[in-house]
């Protein structure tokens, strides 16, 4: 009988370990190479440039010597700074893991995770276990998976600290080095102007690219000739010029595959390219100051902040000409500053709420003066206006036309409103309240189903031996009172939100009776207008009255 319970004893133990060693993760590598740590940093050369591919092989190869470690995917952020979490790549993955496709993500090492303390602290002791997910981290030799002594721990966390630390510090370094080489100048963009390539020899100058810059010549040209800049744009576009983005990609020199597609030229590309004093050989850089520790963008710094070093690299464009050309955009602007002065442009009611279907975007307001003094205006399409059919169909529609039609079917819906409600003459308020009932509303619902799903797992880990009968029971009594006082709050949020919607009901009687059209009963009952190219237009409400006289 000893013998017996001994094997017993024996035999359970190592089905156990079995179960344990057996277990399969669906594993992710994470992949993250900032703007700031492109490699080792050095004083003299700022920063070597490392490839995030190598993090990734080193990865990879870990995984293979785990035989309970499945990769299910890759997950990269190229370029990304480790100071915040508010990043594409590492989103995708925590979108992959709250959906269970992954519960095992390896890095190389811990700063790849992140270089902020509290945040990576954060994900490492709550997000992570909460979820069930098992980090490791290669070069650290960590893993949550297995017991750690205390001065490990204590290393890692220093570890998660000091990556802090350096973040900050490193900031300032690189920012002292690159305003050095400004200063010098010498040329620190990721990739050279439309016209210029990066010199093989030294990635700070800037040698003529003989593919592109006969383009610039010939825009300077036109712009001498008198053509418009929109007919530049057009003309560029006719005759399928790559624009600067498009080329870039094709000599991948750019690797979103959101250029993969034809970008068109545009005005805004033009006007760069007429005020870069780049064209003239003279290096002016400054325009726009990032923070690389906090990851903020400070865009058009006055011209006094610039750092500009004349006579740097071959000039594509004689100075005679790119002042002349400068001096020609500078009359016109004047011109036309004196035209419009002392005409008051009249608001419109419909400013930000009149959409273009095709190409997404806002309508732009343009005016005509009759002959008869009278000022009328009109709404189209940004991008047909720029680009013709090659860009977008067209739109326009005056406001007129699209302020009655609108007035219409508001008035439509009031009609319909009052037939079902004879003691309710108003529409609800969509006002700062019921915005925050429902945005927490949604979060409430994905807390639900997050901690549902995680409900749902906990057997499947005290299965598996990796919670005690005490913690799976602990568990999941905690996140079924936490379902439950999600569910109660959410009651309290339907009973609230009925009530804001009656009180705008009274709120907003004066709408029911109107005479003309106001910006105040667009914001408050309207999200997008929509414009169609035949003038039909479309009208998503921010809400629904239906037959039965429910509204959302």
């Amino acid at each position: 009988m000893a013998r017996t319970s001994r094997y017993n004893t024996i035999n359970t133990s190592r089905v156990k370990e079995i179960t344990t060693v057996e277990k399969v993760y669906k594993t992710a590598i994470y992949a993250r190479l900032s703007v700031e740590d492109l490699g080792t940093f050095d004083e003299q050369t700022a920063l070597v440039t490392g490839a995030i591919e190598n993090q990734i092989f080193l990865v990879n190869e870990y995984i293979k010597t785990i035989p309970c470690l499945k990769l299910c995917g890759t997950f990269i952020d190229n370029g990304q700074s480790g100071t915040d979490f508010n990043r594409e790549g590492f989103k995708r993955l925590m979108e992959a893991v709250k959906r269970g496709d992954i519960n095992c993500i390896v890095v190389k090492d811990l700063s790849r995770l992140g270089r902020d303390y509290i945040e990576t602290g954060n994900y490492l002791e709550k997000v992570f276990p909460f979820l069930g997910v098992r980090f490791i981290s290669v070069n650290d030799g960590y893993d949550s998976h297995k017991p750690t002594k205390t001065g490990d721990n204590i290393t890692f966390i220093l570890k998660n600290l000091i990556n802090d630390i350096y973040a900050r510090d490193i900031s300032k370094k690189i920012k002292s080095v690159y305003e050095t080489k400004q200063k010098k100048g010498e040329f620190i963009g990721n990739y050279a102007p439309y016209g210029y390539l990066k010199s093989p020899e030294d990635k700070h100058k800037l040698i003529i690219n003989k593919e592109t810059a006969p383009v610039i010549r010939d825009i300077f040209q036109w712009k001498l000739n008198g053509i418009s800049n929109l007919e530049i744009t057009r003309k560029l576009n006719e005759q399928k010029v790559m624009s600067p983005r498009n080329y870039l990609y094709s000599k991948n020199i750019i690797s979103s595959e959101r250029y993969a597609k034809r970008i068109l030229w545009n005005m805004n590309s033009i006007n760069e390219i007429f005020s870069n004093l780049a064209y003239i050989g003279h290096m002016a850089q400054g325009k726009t100051k990032n923070d690389i520790n906090t990851g903020i963008k400070h865009k058009n710094q006055s011209r006094d902040k610039w750092f500009v070093v004349e006579n740097t690299h071959e000039p594509i464009i004689e100075q005679s000409v790119f002042y002349a050309v400068n001096e020609i955009i500078n009359k016109r602007t004047d011109k036309y500053r004196q035209m419009r002065k002392g005409i008051e442009r009249g608001k419109s009611i419909f400013v930000g709420i009149v959409y273009c279907p095709d190409c997404g975007r806002t309508l732009s307001r343009k005016n005509r003066e009759a002959k008869n003094g009278k000022t009328y205006y009109s709404f189209i399409c940004p991008t047909y206006a720029q680009h013709l059919s090659a860009g977008c169909s067209k739109k326009n529609i005056p406001e007129e036309t699209l302020k009655k039609a609108v007035s219409m079917e508001i008035t439509q819906q009031i009609l319909l409103l009052c037939g079902i409600e004879n003691e309710i003459n108003a529409f609800p308020q969509i006002n700062n309240k019921e915005n925050e009932l429902l945005t927490e509303c949604t979060e409430i619902k994905q807390n639900l189903s997050r901690l549902s799903s995680r409900k749902n797992s906990l057997y499947d880990d005290f299965k598996d031996g990796l919670l005690t009968e005490t913690e799976y029971n602990y568990t999941r009594k905690k996140c079924g009172n936490e379902i439950n006082l999600l569910k109660l709050r959410l009651n309290e949020i339907t009973d609230e939100s009925d009530k804001c919607n009656k009180k705008a009901f009274s709120e907003n009687k004066h709408f029911v009776a109107f005479e003309n059209l106001s910006r105040e009963m667009l914001t408050t009952l309207v999200d997008k207008i929509y414009v169609y190219h035949d003038n039909r237009i479309q009208i998503d409400f921010k809400y629904t009255v239906q037959w039965n006289g429910t509204i959302f």
